[in-house]
């Protein structure tokens, strides 16, 4: 088989001589032929708005962090609210319950093997205790979703004949920022202690990979959900302090202590204390005339029903924020049919965006591996998911259609293709010959269309 193999040559790096179009009699001057890669025209060097930060921080547009002065640390914060894990982990556990599979399509044979050996061997198996498994690693890369990109850093080993990255591990977002090079494009960097200020690009275009949702080119940092759930946190837990701070005062009952006749300050205050024990201790005497009553607030449920309604509903926020409804999360709504039918339309929508953007991340890794082995031209295969538990009625279709046209499939393809085992199946039939056995056995007339006899019948009467 013949390998293709050609030189990478990054994205605006000027034509060699050898590759540079030739002036050629009738032909357009070389200057004036268009190159293989152009530079961006309109970047942030050459805007009249945005040249000052030329080789400088680009700022994050996030509102929140841009007036409170603060990193992304201040949305790590959040995690510890239960209604936002909640959400962020049924999200994620929707996505994380799909298998993977390898699809060669137009690639080699033998590149297709090795990726796919790479792919269910290397990235399984934990080599060493920081490790990642590649279900582990899924689940970290699925944080873009709350953060709006997620670096990675790839640690690549030669192994089965080809670079390719044993180790893939998310690193906090905090420790990276974007930056305007040179050329007025958006650069990730690193902010390390060398370069705390200016930040360290990657050393090459294999060290990282950073997922994003909806970055743009003035906004390379993404839009998490983290910064929409911020507000309705801070209300909910303004909202629950006053609401403690009402149940401590009004909802625990009064002790009420009367005196008969008259009493100066000394008998009331050593009254007072005595009642004091009581609440503490539950134990009092009394002597004289003086009785003791429990008041309790007639009113309790209507006068603080307001705090309640008020976490309820950011909590409602949140869980629109990042499911897109509030029926999986709020067991108090009554929803109508309908209701709930276009509630899990939605989410399986957000779910289906969710499986895609993970099968970008790994396809562009796949990618990477192509582009530094030298398979630039080459055809990549692809990553398709799938539930495991449940038979796949859209190939199973497409099986059974081919299986109609002529084509037939091994023991082995169905055995690993439909996740069966070995002795699940004792025999192949085709079904061709199905059709046909069951056309030759209508011998008797039992077995014949009801129809066939009934003219048998009519036939036989009219002779």
């Amino acid at each position: 088989m013949k390998k293709d193999h050609k030189k990478r040559q990054p994205p605006g790096a000027d034509l060699s001589a050898s590759q540079a179009p030739s002036k050629t009699k009738g032909s357009k001057p070389a200057e004036t032929q268009i190159r293989a890669y152009r530079k961006q025209q309109y970047t942030f060097a050459s805007s009249y708005g945005a040249w000052w930060i030329l080789n400088q921080r680009l700022p994050n547009p996030d509102r929140v962090l841009q007036k409170r002065g603060q990193s992304l640390a201040l949305y790590r914060e959040l995690l510890s609210d239960a209604h936002l894990t909640a959400a962020l982990e049924s999200r994620e556990s929707a996505t994380l319950s799909y298998d993977w599979r390898i699809e060669r399509g137009d690639c080699p044979v033998r590149l297709h093997k090795v990726i796919e050996k790479w792919f269910f061997s290397i990235m399984e198996r934990k080599m060493c205790i920081e490790d990642l498994s590649r279900d582990e690693l899924t689940a970290n890369l699925l944080d873009v979703i709350y953060w709006g990109f997620q670096p990675a850093e790839l640690t690549w080993d030669y192994m089965y004949g080809m670079w390719l990255p044993v180790q893939i591990t998310p690193k906090p977002p905090e420790w990276f920022h974007w930056f305007i090079n040179s050329s007025g494009v958006p650069e990730l960097r690193f902010l390390s202690k060398a370069a705390p200020v200016d930040g360290e690009p990657p050393p090459d275009p294999w060290t990282m990979i950073c997922p994003r949702i909806k970055p743009t080119y003035e906004n390379p940092y993404g839009r998490g959900v983290a910064s929409r759930c911020f507000w309705p946190i801070v209300f909910k837990r303004a909202g629950m302090e006053f609401w403690l701070n009402f149940m401590e005062r009004f909802g625990t009952p009064w002790v009420m202590g009367k005196i008969e006749g008259n009493a100066d300050s000394t008998v009331l205050t050593a009254f007072a204390d005595d009642l004091k024990v009581l609440v503490q201790d539950a134990v009092i005497a009394v002597a004289g005339n003086r009785t003791v009553e429990i008041l309790e607030s007639k009113n309790q449920k209507g006068s603080n029903d307001g705090f309640k309604t008020l976490c309820d509903f950011m909590d409602s926020q949140m869980s629109k924020t990042i499911l897109g409804h509030t029926l999986s999360t709020d067991s108090g709504d009554k929803a109508s049919y309908a209701a709930t039918k276009g509630a899990l339309t939605v989410r399986n929508d957000i779910q289906e965006r969710d499986i895609t953007m993970v099968r970008g991340i790994w396809n562009d890794v796949v990618n990477l591996i192509m582009m530094r082995n030298g398979y630039i031209e080459t055809p990549r295969p692809r990553l398709v998911a799938f539930h495991a538990q449940e038979v796949e009625t859209e190939r199973a279709t497409r099986d059974e259609a081919l299986s109609r046209a002529g084509v037939r499939f091994s023991k082995t393809y169905f055995t690993r293709t439909y996740h069966l085992e070995e002795d699940d199946i004792e025999e192949i039939i085709d079904p061709s010959k199905l059709q046909v056995t069951g056309t030759e056995n209508k011998t008797n007339e039992k077995d014949k269309p009801l129809l066939d006899v009934k003219k048998e019948k009519a036939k036989g009467g009219t002779e």
